[in-house]
C-alpha cells in the first residue's frame, strides 16, 4: 500500500510545477490548519462558529478551504478566531543558525490586555529563553 507521501511524490513527478504550487501554498495551509484546530479545540461546528461570528456558514467553509480563489482577508481570520473566543497576533521571527529572535509583534485585537501581552512577548520570551517546541510537539505558551 502506498503512503500519502508516495502519492504526493508520484503526483509531483507526473504534473510539472505541482511541487512548486504546493510549496507556495504551505503558509496558507498552516493558517487553515490552525483555524480548523482552533474551532475543534472549542468543540464548535462551522454553523455554531458562523452564528457566533455573525457570518454565513459558507464563509466559515471558505475560510477553511484551500482553493486558490479562497484567499481570505485578515479581517475574516480575526472574526473567525474571535468567534472561538481567542485573539489573533502576528509574530515576526528572525532565524540565525539555531537561534530565533522575535523582531516584531502585532496584535490584531482591540483588547488592551492582548495588545500589552503581544508588546511584552519579545521580552518575556527572551527572559524565559523559550526556544522551540515543547516535549509534546506543540508550541510553548508564555504568560506575561
Amino acid at each position: 500500500m502506498k503512503t500519502l507521501n508516495d502519492l504526493k511524490k508520484y503526483s509531483c513527478e507526473q504534473r510539472p510545477g505541482l511541487a512548486e504550487r504546493l510549496q507556495a501554498r504551505r503558509p496558507r495551509l498552516k493558517v487553515v490548519e490552525a483555524l480548523v484546530k482552533l474551532r475543534r479545540m472549542y468543540s464548535l461546528s462551522q454553523r455554531a462558529l458562523a452564528e457566533r461570528a455573525g457570518i454565513p456558514q459558507p464563509t466559515v467553509a471558505r475560510l477553511e478551504s484551500m482553493s486558490e480563489d479562497r484567499i481570505q482577508t485578515t479581517e475574516k481570520i480575526v472574526e473567525y478566531a474571535e468567534a472561538c473566543g481567542v485573539h489573533v497576533g502576528l509574530v515576526f521571527v528572525a532565524k540565525d543558525d539555531d537561534q530565533c529572535a522575535i523582531l516584531e509583534t502585532v496584535s490584531l485585537s482591540d483588547d488592551e490586555a492582548v495588545r500589552h501581552f503581544m508588546a511584552d512577548l519579545p521580552n518575556a520570551v527572551e527572559a524565559r529563553q523559550i526556544n522551540g517546541p515543547n516535549s509534546n510537539g506543540g508550541s510553548r505558551q508564555a504568560t506575561v
